[in-house]
């Protein structure tokens, strides 16, 4: 395809990490507003743990570019549960969950070969997507943008 080794990659097997998007909703009347958090597996930390981002926009959205904070890290049992999370901090549905290949991971830069299914449906097509975030240089080393390109 081009020369283009993200793309090529997808004729290969996909480890077994995993990503999951969830929306994050919040209470009226909390100081926090509603989000989607992208949860992903990674080769290089513990298997208990999972990156995390907090994402104002719908995953529907992640085509335009748009902005992301990371989190600290969440515990796995993040991939399945849905529900209320302790100390009233709001409830989080799933909405997407696939698989993730790693194909960049630096300080400054990832980039990820994602399959999914829109809203887990399986019915629908398999999706398969490059994700990159980018750190922002900012005040906040958090800050990054995030960028979701649909694979024909």
């Amino acid at each position: 395809m081009g020369g283009n080794s993200t793309l090529e990659e997808f004729g290969k097997k996909f480890p077994s990490f995993q990503f999951v998007v969830l929306y994050h909703q919040f209470a009226s009347g909390s100081d926090r507003a509603s989000h989607w958090d992208l949860l992903l597996e990674q080769p290089d930390r513990e298997s208990s743990q999972l990156l995390c981002f907090e994402v104002p926009a719908h995953p529907h959205n992640w085509e335009k570019t748009t902005s992301a904070k990371q989190l600290p890290d969440h515990r796995a049992i993040y991939l399945s549960y849905e529900g209320p999370i302790s100390g009233n901090r709001g409830t989080v549905t799933q909405l997407l969950k696939g698989d993730v290949q790693w194909v960049t991971q630096s300080e400054k830069l990832l980039v990820l070969n994602l399959q999914f299914h829109w809203e887990n449906k399986k019915q629908s097509p398999l999706i398969l997507a490059i994700l990159s975030l980018t750190r922002v240089t900012t005040e906040n080393e958090l800050d990054w943008e995030l960028k979701l390109q649909i694979c024909d």
